[in-house]
């Protein structure tokens, strides 16, 4: 199982370790479902617990199960698990309570799940320094319970961006002193660095299908800018390739340059993010306007809601109604021609669809053709998070706080949708409205007309605290109490 921190997620609880099971239906097999009558009869009524903080494990728990052990539990707690009010007992205490039970559930889960399967149970969570709270709380916890055997875990994290007060090295420290109270094995840290210069020109040489001599002067003049980060590496190719200093001989049949390695050097530029804003500047307007839009929700988003986000009179299609201002064939035409756009953004190695990622596929190059009849093609992700981060920056600094307001208010509403809605939408929606409530100010101006300001901020500000209101509500739901206080 596998899952990829967000930075769009710091503030969604278990957001980091919920993505292990997003893909348990889609993967699971005979041996996952012979063990869901072990789960279920070790788990008993803390199963409930668990389906409210992670709906996507539904398949592992049966109905019929659900209801003949509703009288046992992992924990000794006789209060609901999936309740914080208070009878008799003070709100800290059995906030307290809750967590310790979906503790205990969790710990019980993998450890069913790993001493009764075949294999060693294997965990991976990338991108660790953008880890939520509780996620690195819950693998700390796992990762030194001694009963738990037959699993593997792994994590990836840019040490770069993980300083000595940061979650993960507090968290890695309490580890190895408890791994090492207990006599077990400690774990091991491997550093993957940038690669050489070597093997950044076989890397090259191999693109151009060039000898490694043939494609030196190329090599030193892109290491010497991005000094072998394969991400960068990559973009200065294509940087050349667009300003036609590299480009394929139609009359010798290979690729070549004309310019020397220092003037080679001079045309790439020293900001390596500005070679990818470059490439996405050079796109066609619309194709800029989805980009922007999609770097404002989520690493891996879905068509369906960038959609709506551009064109806001669709929302009505979240109620599986369409008016007479948007047809059901107006929506599939609009959306065909967003997954073209889309499918455009993959092959120029922008985004790329999910499903590749969670099945752990390698990177392949791939053509418009290719995604024509792919009837799942429909959700995408970034490729990097730094196209993300530049697609954020192309926003106009006059008209950020416009463009956050507008996706902020259609992802609220669409939040609320019962087909469509995911708890993600309120809070990325509470991101953006809470950094724009700022700019609710009273406009100077006549008695009547400063009135009508003041009930316009109010009004705003009432539906303000209402999604704040919901995003504390949710926190509570899956136990990020510190999480609900800040909302």
């Amino acid at each position: 199982l596998r899952s990829k921190s967000d930075s769009a997620d710091g503030n969604v609880p278990f957001s980091s370790i919920g993505g292990l099971f997003d893909n348990i239906d889609k993967s699971a097999t005979v041996e996952f479902m012979g063990m869901r009558d072990a789960i279920q009869e070790t788990l008993g009524t803390d199963a409930r617990l668990l389906l409210k903080v992670f709906p996507k494990l539904e398949t592992l728990f049966s109905k019929d199960n659900m209801k003949r052990s509703s009288g046992k539990s992992t924990s000794s707690s006789n209060s609901d698990p999936t309740s914080i009010e208070s009878s008799g007992v003070s709100s800290s205490g059995k906030q307290k309570d809750t967590k310790l039970r979906m503790m205990f559930a969790l710990h019980f889960f993998f450890r069913t799940l790993s001493s009764r399967s075949k294999r060693p149970l294997v965990l991976f969570v990338d991108d660790l320094q953008w880890v939520d709270g509780l996620s690195m709380e819950l693998i700390q916890s796992i990762l030194t319970d001694d009963t738990i055997s037959n699993l593997f875990f792994f994590g990836g994290y840019r040490s770069n961006e993980v300083g000595e007060d940061h979650i993960l090295t507090k968290s890695l420290q309490d580890i190895k002193e408890k791994r090492d109270e207990k006599e077990l094995e400690g774990y091991l840290c491997i550093e993957l660095k940038d690669l050489p210069q070597e093997a950044v020109g076989q890397f090259i040489a191999d693109s151009l299908r060039l000898s490694y001599d043939e494609a030196l002067p190329l090599t030193n003049a892109i290491f010497t800018k991005t000094l072998g980060n394969p991400f960068f590496t990559r973009q200065a190719l294509e940087h050349l390739v667009r300003k036609n200093a590299l480009y394929y001989d139609n009359i010798t049949f290979r690729w070549d340059w004309n310019l020397q390695e220092k003037e080679l050097k001079n045309l790439i530029s020293n900001d390596l993010l500005q070679m990818v804003k470059a490439k996405i500047e050079h796109m066609e307007p619309k194709l800029q306007e989805v980009l922007m839009t999609a770097s404002c929700t989520r690493t891996i988003f879905k068509a369906d809601t960038i959609l709506v986000l551009l064109q806001p009179r669709f929302l009505r299609q979240s109620q599986a109604f369409f008016g007479a201002k948007a047809s059901e064939d107006e929506y599939k035409e609009a959306k065909k021609s967003l997954i073209e756009l889309l499918n455009q953004a993959v092959v120029e190695g922008l985004l790329i669809p999910p499903q590749v990622v969670k099945r752990t596929k390698p990177t392949v190059r791939y053509s418009i053709g290719a995604f024509q009849n792919a009837a799942t093609g429909e959700e995408y992700a970034f490729a990097h998070d730094k196209i993300q981060e530049t697609a954020r920056s192309l926003i106009c600094d006059g008209d950020e706080f416009e463009f956050l307001e507008r996706v902020g208010n259609i992802l609220q509403q669409r939040a609320q949708c019962p087909l469509f809605g995911e708890d993600w939408m309120f809070f990325t929606a509470c991101e953006h409205l809470n950094r724009v409530s700022v700019q609710y100010k009273t406009i100077p101006g006549e008695k009547e007309e400063e009135t009508k300001a003041d009930s316009l901020e109010k009004e705003k500000q009432s539906r303000l605290a209402t999604l704040n209101l919901r995003a504390a509500e949710l926190s509570i739901d899956v136990l990020a109490f510190p999480a609900a206080l800040d909302f």
